[in-house]
């Protein structure tokens, strides 16, 4: 007799790895469209980048010498082609402002927006787990409106108005943020962090406000819809212990 085989089980990912491999092949064709878009777009708009560059004095030979030197003589199609082509190999030009390839000057500010996306995460969530969970633990009184009401009007506001707003307010009138620098964390953390307030603010602002209203639904849900939390309050345990105490209720809002 022959033993029987037993097949293997068959590896699938995760739904959230699932999940975000969806979402980063989204990102492909919405960064191809964009691009479509705005090469079409500064196609349309009247003068090209040789003008700009000499201004109005220059004379129409130096212009169609630039123009010649820039490839702005070719259709826009092939233009276009030959920048993507470039972009796909990490190539994404040269800038025409101060002759320095796009891509190390892209690199020279990755560091800075790292660390302000980093800060402003750190800061959104922090602050959105705790009002999280006390609006939840009593939902529908003050505190849970005053919070949905904030994170309503969070939510509502561009980032725009509100980086406005916050420079206007605590740089220009109380001068306690300065409106424009940046302070590396090598000379020192406070200067750095300082220096980082403001935009970190207006990033992390609409995102704490996200995070809150997401993360107090999802408590409400489960705690009072869920058997590992319905089953301690039955047996007298607090609302509010079972809100903090129980890991399950916070790590699957997470």
């Amino acid at each position: 007799m022959t033993a029987a085989v037993t097949a293997r089980p068959r590896w699938s990912a995760p739904p959230s790895l699932r999940l975000a491999g969806r979402r980063l092949l989204m990102v492909v064709p919405i960064i191809l469209g964009v691009s479509v878009l705005t090469f079409w777009v500064l196609d349309l708009i009247p003068g090209n980048a040789a003008q700009q560059l000499l201004g109005p004095e220059a004379t129409p030979e130096q212009l169609r010498a630039l123009e010649l030197e820039l490839g702005l003589d070719r259709p826009a199609v092939l233009r276009y082609l030959d920048w993507l082509g470039g972009a796909v190999t990490g190539d994404l030009g040269t800038s025409l402002v101060n002759s320095q390839p796009v891509t190390g000057l892209i690199a020279e500010r990755m560091a800075v927006t790292a660390e302000l996306v980093a800060l402003a995460f750190v800061v959104s969530l922090g602050l959105a787990v705790p009002v999280a969970l006390l609006a939840a633990y009593r939902p529908n009184r003050l505190f849970d409106r005053v919070s949905m009401l904030i994170s309503i009007t969070g939510l509502s506001v561009a980032n725009y108005v509100l980086a406005l707003l916050l420079v206007l307010v605590f740089a220009v009138e109380l001068t306690l943020f300065p409106a424009i620098g940046f302070v590396p964390l090598s000379e020192g953390v406070g200067a750095n962090l300082h220096s980082l307030a403001l935009p970190a603010a207006a990033i992390a602002f609409p995102l704490f406000c996200f995070y809150t209203r997401f993360l107090r639904g999802d408590l409400v849900d489960q705690l009072q819809g869920e058997d590992y939390v319905t089953t301690p309050r039955a047996k007298g345990s607090d609302r509010g212990r079972c809100c903090c105490a129980t890991p399950s209720a916070t790590r699957r809002s997470a």
